[in-house]
């Protein structure tokens, strides 16, 4: 971290919310003494005139802090969370102690306070380096669109940081949106193999795989180490799209077994090299995996569709006909969106002579083949959003119920359809529906504060006010400025009398959003309850 590190005007300002009077140059105090020792870069010895002080009541508590985040570059985690923990939970805490406990906590394993401090932190000084910390273990956790928005908010304050900036172009990657990774990849180092690979992965993205081996030259031989799996499914599948199946046998020999996404490669090479009958060997123990799996009880991998297109492709071409159709009918079960599966199916349920049950396949290709072209390049699940809103809005509840389920399982990874099914479900009452809905959005995004705070307002609205301001509380930990939260706990605290922090959240609403009308409208129905309590 290049910011907020231990030099003493930094960590000065961090602490300027604690600031006291400064002693009298004469009498200096232990964080004069060790501040001093910081400026000679003695470390070891500021940390030494400041630990006797962690016994002492009435501690300055920027002596403290100081001590803190020396612990935390030390790498002593427990003891610094240990310093840093009663100063980071205060009302008032300074966003550079909020920072340095976030660090602490993280380092220490406790994820619930290290974000939650962060966040905190991020929100008091929104170009603080607490966002880019953020962002990296956003990132490490695969939440990639929390860990994109904040890593690039950082970069705007320090566009020459290579890493937030390399870690936000592979978050852009892992979301699918090539041009942004493009723009992140700029003024990095072209020749160092992370940047490469990246750049591998973008052209796949682009839909280039000879640029994709281009970008990856000598790597396909000697993957460097930490990248290996990457860089030989990255080959790999180069091969196969530059009709190399020879090539992609070859480069996958070096990678480990029983790796699914291996396996498939692997299979549909064999099956281009005309070795049916080795591609049916080697995609079976997965394939019957999938046969045996339940939706609506086990999870199902994004790449079943395929890898049961190419298992029933062996199968037929191996004179298993009936095996074959059986895994292409289980293909689109689990995944009802692959539109490759529905047109395999159609294909060989016409050639089965079952001419009904193939026009109905092709349909179902069609309709997904139009939605597709119909977003190509944009947000494939926006518009539906809005006319499944439209509908609702109409009082057709049941089609924009259709709508959005259609929706979630076209898109699984999108927590967006599930979190306005929750809103419709629970607008019509139907809270039990409404709640599972928000669950389903809390499976794909645990740590999201918009879908922990669907469940409370589905639970608020079911009449189960303790389990309601339990998740708005949740809501308000991963995000402090989260209006809607904001603005429903302080209607549930009315309900109790709870007055004081109903007034103190509403007042915080309308410092983000001094328009707001729920909030205003909110604030008079409070004024009236103290008028008459």
């Amino acid at each position: 971290m290049r910011l907020l590190r231990l030099a003493p005007a930094l960590l000065l300002l961090a602490l300027s919310a604690q600031a006291q009077a400064p002693a009298p140059p004469a009498a200096k105090t232990p964080l004069d003494q060790a501040l001093e020792r910081l400026d000679q870069g003695d470390r070891a010895g500021a940390m030494a005139l400041l630990e006797p002080l962690r016994e002492k009541t009435g501690t300055d508590p920027r002596a403290l802090a100081v001590l803190g985040a020396l612990y935390v570059e030390a790498g002593r985690s427990a003891e610094a969370v240990a310093v840093l923990k009663p100063l980071a939970d205060r009302p008032d805490a300074d966003p550079g102690v909020l920072y340095n406990a976030g660090r602490a906590a993280l380092a220490a394993g406790d994820l619930e306070n290290g974000e939650r401090y962060l966040t905190r932190s991020a929100s008091l000084a929104p170009l603080s380096p607490a966002a880019r910390e953020l962002g990296l273990h956003y990132g490490r956790l695969g939440r990639d669109g929390d860990a994109l928005s904040l890593l690039v908010r950082w970069l705007q304050a320090d566009p020459d940081d290579s890493e937030a900036r390399l870690a936000a172009a592979a978050a852009a990657v892992r979301l699918e949106r090539a041009a942004d990774a493009k723009v992140l990849l700029e003024g990095l180092n072209a020749q160092s193999d992370p940047v490469r690979v990246l750049r591998a992965e973008v052209a796949e993205l682009e839909g280039d795989p000879a640029r994709v081996l281009v970008e990856l030259g000598n790597l396909t031989e000697t993957p460097p180490a930490g990248l290996e799996r990457e860089v030989l499914l990255l080959a790999a599948r180069a091969y196969l799209d530059t009709n190399q199946p020879q090539e992609t046998v070859r480069v996958l020999s070096a990678a480990p077994t029983g790796d699914p996404h291996v396996t498939l490669l692997f299979g549909q090479a064999l099956l281009q090299l005309s070795q049916a009958p080795a591609a049916v060997t080697a995609l079976k123990p997965f394939a019957d995996g999938l046969l045996n799996a339940d939706p609506r009880k086990d999870t199902i991998p994004g790449i079943a569709g395929e890898m049961l297109v190419a298992y029933a492709q062996g199968l037929d071409t191996s004179g298993k006909r009936d095996e074959a159709l059986a895994a292409l009918r289980k293909a689109t079960e689990l995944q009802p969106g692959y539109r490759p599966g529905w047109e395999a199916y159609s294909a060989l349920l016409a050639t089965a002579g079952q001419a009904a049950e193939a026009k109905a396949a092709q349909a179902k290709a069609a309709a997904l083949q139009t939605s597709e072209s119909s977003f190509a390049g944009g947000d494939p699940v926006a518009e539906h959003l809005q006319s499944a809103l439209g509908n609702a809005a109409k009082g057709d509840t049941a089609r924009a119920v259709a709508e959005l389920r259609e929706q979630a399982g076209l898109h699984p990874r999108d927590p967006r359809p599930q979190l306005l099914l929750a809103r419709v479900l629970t607008q019509a009452k139907r809270y039990p529906e409404g709640l599972a809905a928000a669950e389903a959005a809390l499976k794909i995004d645990p740590k999201s504060a918009d879908a922990l705070y669907q469940r409370g307002a589905v639970q608020m609205a079911a009449g189960r006010s303790a389990e309601a301001e339990a998740d708005f509380r949740k809501a308000l930990a991963a995000n402090g400025n989260h209006v809607p939260a904001l603005n429903d706990l302080a209607v549930l605290l009315m309900t109790r009398n709870s007055l004081a922090e109903a007034e103190q959240l509403l007042h915080k609403v309308l410092a983000l959003a001094p328009t707001d009308e729920l909030a205003n409208a909110n604030l008079a129905r409070l004024r009236e309850k103290q008028k008459g309590s």
